[in-house]
């Protein structure tokens, strides 16, 4: 959603909207509740399922990620172990 589309959804849910302030207002559960259902209500599941899925799949690949940068850092202690095991053996 858009911040003109939230506005405009805040304001049928009774909110009122400071754009021109940094503070956090309170508001009271009932208003949030109906925020909340406006909101899932102008945001079709599919556009919720796309965002899961782009989610899931940006979590595979930084998993990947993450995956190789342990397996690049397992070869180097085993080949700085190694060279030490030489070392210490008078090899080198």
């Amino acid at each position: 959603m858009t911040q003109d589309e939230i506005i405009k959804v805040a304001h049928k849910a009774g909110l009122h909207i400071a754009t021109d302030v940094n503070w956090m207002p309170i508001i009271g559960l009932e208003y949030a509740e109906k925020f909340a259902a406006l909101v899932l209500a102008n945001n079709p599941p599919q556009s919720s399922m796309a965002w899961q899925e782009g989610y899931a799949s940006g979590m595979a690949r930084e998993r990947e990620r993450f995956t190789e940068v342990l397996r690049q850092l397992h070869d180097s202690y085993s080949l700085a172990s190694d060279s030490n095991s030489i070392r210490e053996r008078g090899q080198a």
